[in-house]
């Protein structure tokens, strides 16, 4: 080698995963998960593990379909272990690199389908060989290091052949690491293939079940003359040494949980070079039994021993619990963002709301800020309740809220900044009670309580304090962009962060949706899926159940423009929309009892139907012009058709506030609904393939249409906008949301935008109450991001952040213990390590990597210069 192995930076850091081990800290994200998969030399095989329960051995054509799902959830990183029968094993273990070995085979697929995929690759002898020990015997059964060395050096340089990313030699043979670099460096490999050290693997009683699953137990004797005794020490620290001085990248100490002085000694000896702790298959398994058998709850143990694991030092965790993990990752909402130099709009929102916070509690400071965003609806309207797709998006308008827990009090006080038209609320959170009146809208603050409750009735969480839950919001009320859905969302992401209680995006739009129903509104979830879901710069194809979000890129060339209609109309406030609903139930009911199908009082839903049918959109609309008739349908010939009693019909298939509805129309209802769907499949099609966006355009136009004929659920004034900017060049328009009033949303030419708003604006001339928000009349709209939680910092001055050069405490550390009790819940997504800047506590993320270096560089500097000026004086 022309340089010294340890010298060597490049092989540290030549793809995104490997950077991101370089910057360590305690927060657990997908780059701090590796998993483990055993590759079988059965090419079809998927083979459960008995002793390693819901872990599998998947064959070369296999593994892809098991990897793909949890590629998209975040996997960045795998560990390939090899499984061969006996008839493959010999003395010196040539299966190990021979050609026809499956992780040499898988390498190269992997690359192919996941090309950001970091592929790690185990290297040892034992599953190979016929002894199934770590290296190359003598004819006395006793390792010969030289021989082992050699070997274990081909096989690793097979792996990188392959196109491993990191080879992981887990043997613990002294002097591989040099041997290993230095072959890499014969094939020119060394900057291009990194070299994860098993450095501190001690002999275990913890490694049982993988050697069930890798079949790679010793055949006689055991391995404590090269695998470290659980209670050394210093020799631990000695092998990893010996690593580093050889060269090697990574460095892991294996197993973890029992371990945990061993990664933090590691980590302290080596605070520059990332480190591993390999959450073993024992430890798996133990933490698998004890939640099946009831001693505690998976989820909360597994994250009590990666936090462990991580605030130990570990930079990566392998463990064959990443696919749960990840899984949960999604179901984390976007806690504790920090604003860039773009939001300053917001930034400036949340200083308006804070000081209005203050004014009215007086003096008392949030704890945090929510903010929780409209939607609209691209196409697809009153589909989601039938089980189809849509297709909505994120708006910049939102429900912002200052929020603040009360401890020792089950006090809720809710209250608007437009207190003049929102009045202030207040009861006490175990005593939540939502009465409507009869013909009257909900107020307000009966949202929130619909939000409290969806919370409260979920979780089964006793509440130990109260809230203030302060608010201000920039959607239109009852525009149909959802302020409503926002406003119970944004009470419900307040009460699960104050009661300190994980839901996934996925089960938070669950309850919210299920949660407005207090207030009888029976939606179909679309508002709140997209509230916790949408992403910044896309539109969402949402279909549910299961709930399941599809991103959609809309063309460069197109924006969307909304503009009110001036008319509002609650949904809650009238059975116009519960009727659609029951209207699609009960045509969904007839289509079931006259085709025969078996249960068919339960297929409440279009889209259930068509499933069990196996009938393609085009099928089914043939299907509802031959059953249906045009006119409208009595109590009595429903109950005729379905062959049961007005009573039945009333207590099983209508909701409360549409048992008096005595007709109802079903053809049309239907028509609408299938014929909507089939537009939203056509519409998001050609945002993916010709992105046309004229046909997008006729979507549009076409289900505006069907909603005014077929669903009658448009407006006059909903209509004569569509016509406006349908004359004024739009490529399509449509009403958006319930209808029967509220907004249209067009599609415009992006180079044309702004004479298009002009022009629409202008035929509003002298038709504008005084009471309209003239900001919001009519604007321009990209897809935005989901409900947000924000730490007050936003507020801070960046350059008073800058100057507060901090010290790093820990959970043990008096000032966070004193800390906890006023804001410490909103901390439980986040590391429990933080940087305190009196008079205030900011979390790490809120910095930039870059700042956090600034802040180093000054602090070293300030504390130099303040010795140098100590020895002159």
């Amino acid at each position: 080698m022309d340089i010294a192995p340890e010298n060597v930076l490049h092989s540290k850091i030549f793809n995104d995963t490997l950077r991101k081990w370089q910057c360590s800290n305690t927060e657990l994200s997908p780059h701090n998960l590796m998993l483990p998969l055993f590759i079988s030399e059965s090419d079809d095989a998927i083979e459960e593990i008995s002793s390693l329960p819901e872990v599998c051995r998947f064959g070369v054509n296999r593994i892809r379909e098991f990897l793909e799902p949890i590629v998209k959830l975040g996997l960045q990183s795998v560990l390939l272990f090899g499984v061969t029968n006996k008839s493959k094993k010999d003395e010196i273990a040539s299966f190990a690199d021979a050609p026809e070995n499956p992780v040499i085979r898988v390498i190269p697929l992997l690359k192919t389908w996941f090309p950001n995929l970091t592929v790690a690759c185990d290297v040892c002898l034992c599953p190979y060989a016929s002894h199934g020990h770590c290296g190359i015997l003598t004819a006395d059964n006793i390792i010969e290091p030289k021989a082992s060395r050699k070997r274990l050096a081909e096989v690793a340089c097979s792996y990188a052949k392959a196109g491993a990313d990191i080879i992981a030699p887990s043997d613990m043979m002294d002097g591989r690491i040099k041997e290993i670099k230095s072959q890499l460096a014969e094939l020119g490999l060394i900057s291009r293939v990194c070299v994860l050290s098993y450095s501190a693997k001690f002999q275990s009683n913890f490694y049982g079940p993988f050697r069930d699953a890798a079949d790679s137990g010793a055949k006689f004797g055991d391995r404590r003359c090269y695998q470290l005794p659980c209670g050394s020490k210093g020799l631990a620290l000695s092998a990893v040494k010996r690593d580093v001085r050889e060269g090697c990248d990574l460095l892991m100490v294996k197993p973890a949980m029992p371990y945990l002085d061993i990664i933090k000694q590691t980590k302290e000896e080596y605070p520059e070079i990332p480190l591993f702790a390999y959450q073993v298959s024992g430890e798996y398994a133990m933490l698998y039994h004890g939640a099946k058998s009831g001693v505690f709850e998976l989820k909360s143990a597994l994250k009590e021993s990666l936090t462990g694991i991580r605030r130990a030092g570990a930079d990566c965790i392998i463990t064959y619990y990443s696919p749960k993990i990840l899984k949960w990752f999604q179901k984390m909402p976007q806690i504790f963002k920090t604003l860039s130099a773009d939001d300053e709009e917001l930034k400036s929102s949340f200083k308006k709301l804070n000081d209005s916070f203050v004014e009215k509690y007086n003096g008392l400071q949030p704890d945090f800020f929510v903010r929780v965003p409209g939607r609209v609806n691209l196409i697809g309207e009153h589909v989601d309740y039938n089980g189809y797709c849509v297709c909505p998006m994120a708006i910049k308008q939102s429900i912002l809220a200052a929020v603040k827990s009360v401890d020792n009090s089950l006090n809720v006080s809710m209250s608007n900044v437009e207190n003049k038209k929102y009045a202030d609320y207040s009861c006490k959170l175990d005593k939540i009670v939502i009465e409507i009146e009869s013909n009257k809208p909900p107020a307000w603050y009966q949202y929130v309580l619909c939000g409290f409750k969806g919370i409260l009735e979920t979780s089964r969480v006793q509440p130990s304090k109260g809230l203030i839950f302060h608010i201000c919001g920039t959607i239109p009320p009852a525009s149909g962009l959802s302020s409503s859905s926002a406003l119970v969302c944004a009470a419900a992401l307040s009460l699960s962060v104050v009661l300190n209680v994980d839901f996934s995006n996925t089960e938070l739009a669950e309850i919210t949706a299920k949660a407005e129903r207090h207030i009888g509104t029976e939606g179909g979830g679309m508002d709140q899926a997209i509230i916790f879901n949408a992403k910044k710069g896309t539109a969402s194809k949402i279909s549910f159940d299961p709930l399941k979000l599809t991103e959609v890129s809309i063309p460069q060339k197109g924006v969307f423009v909304i503009a009110q209609s001036m008319v509002t109309k609650n949904k809650a406030a009238s059975n116009d929309f519960n009727a659609r609903v029951v209207e699609c139930r009960l045509a969904s009911l007839i289509i079931a009892k006259k085709l025969g199908l078996n249960q068919w009082h339960e297929y409440k839903k279009l889209a259930d139907v068509q499933n069990s049918l196996k009938y393609d959109l085009g099928k089914m609309l043939q299907v509802v012009s031959e059953i249906f008739h045009g006119n409208y349908y009595s109590k009595d010939e429903v109950c005729q058709i379905l062959d049961i009693s007005e009573s039945r019909l009333e207590d099983e298939f209508l909701t409360k506030n549409t048992k008096f509805i005595e007709e109802f129309k079903l053809k049309d209802r239907a028509l609408h609904v299938f014929g909507e769907a089939l537009r939203v499949e056509m519409f998001c099609k050609i945002c993916e393939t010709t992105k046309s966006l004229p046909e997008l355009g006729r979507m549009m136009f076409e289900s505006h249409t069907s909603l005014k004929n077929y669903y009658e659920c448009s407006h006059a004034a909903l209509d004569r906008l569509v016509a406006v900017c349908s004359m004024n060049g739009a490529f399509g328009a449509r009403l958006t949301g319930a209808g029967w009033g509220g907004c249209i949303v067009a599609l415009v030419a992006a180079d044309s935008v702004a004479e298009f708003v002009k022009s629409v604006k202008a035929s509003y001339a002298g038709q504008i109450p005084t009471t309209v928000d003239t900001a919001n009349l009519i604007f321009v709209t990209k897809p935005g991001i989901g409900a947000s939680v924000f730490n007050p910092l936003i507020l801070e001055d960046n350059r008073m952040m800058e100057s507060a050069l901090g010290r790093t405490i820990s959970e043990s550390d008096g000032a966070f213990k004193d800390y906890v009790p006023k804001v410490g819940l909103i901390y439980h997504k986040e590391s429990p390590q933080l940087v305190f800047c009196k008079p205030k506590l900011m979390p790490l993320k809120s910095l930039t990597l870059e700042r956090l270096e600034k802040l180093q560089e000054d602090s070293d500097k300030a504390l130099k210069e303040a010795k140098t000026a100590q020895r002159t004086n």
